[in-house]
């Protein structure tokens, strides 16, 4: 089969850039604050999972993701994948499967399988399909790393709820844009604040400390 590399610069398209440097800083700051846990059975802000459960599906979509990428980077992207109630069931039956336990574990685990997906998604062409998605359709590999910033900057906010601290990505209106592509809702303001409120979630009553 020929050769599917890509045949374009990646460094010269500003957002693409951009996404990569979400992808990672969301990844890292999993990894920053899962290190900070000593009782891994606190609830987050992500119910009905306690912090080492969201540990375990942190790993598992990632582990899916390079399953994804290596599908599309062949030339067969794929198809009719679920979304909504059947990706919960998935979800869940991963987490089920799931061979590492500790919650410190499955982090260290996070990190070193983001840490070699982003360094995959960087020799990958952007615009290649990447899998289509009931109610949703087709998503080029920048789309849907794109979501896979948001969900972990997301992520790291339920993980830093859990600790009695807040957390801000840098460029939320990057992660904002994504979200929208699944046809959610969005609200006006504040595009951090309003993409917590499309994913489901709520800033905390009271005021938090940023967390490290």
């Amino acid at each position: 089969m020929a050769s599917l590399a890509h045949d374009h610069e990646p460094d010269a398209d500003p957002t693409w850039v951009a996404t990569l440097a979400a992808y990672r800083a969301g990844a890292g700051a999993v990894q920053r604050l899962g290190s900070k846990f000593v009782d891994w059975s606190l609830p987050t802000d992500c119910p009905p999972w306690n912090a080492v459960a969201l540990a375990g599906h942190l790993l598992t979509v990632a582990r899916r993701h390079h399953r994804l990428l290596a599908a599309a980077v062949a030339g067969q992207p794929a198809a009719d994948l679920p979304t909504g109630p059947e990706l919960d069931a998935v979800n869940a039956a991963d987490l089920t499967a799931l061979g590492v336990s500790a919650g410190s574990d499955r982090i260290l685990a996070f990190d070193a399988i983001t840490t070699r997906y982003a360094e995959r998604l960087a020799e990958a062409d952007p615009e290649r399909p990447m899998g289509s998605w009931r109610g949703i359709g087709t998503l080029s590999v920048a789309e849907h790393a794109r979501l896979a910033a948001a969900e972990w900057h997301l992520h790291a906010w339920d993980l830093a709820g859990a600790l009695g601290w807040d957390y801000r990505p840098r460029e939320p209106q990057l992660l904002l844009a994504a979200w929208a592509r699944l046809g959610a809702p969005v609200e006006r303001g504040d595009p951090w604040e309003a993409l917590l409120a499309a994913s489901g979630r709520r800033p905390a009553s009271e005021p938090r400390p940023f967390g490290p």
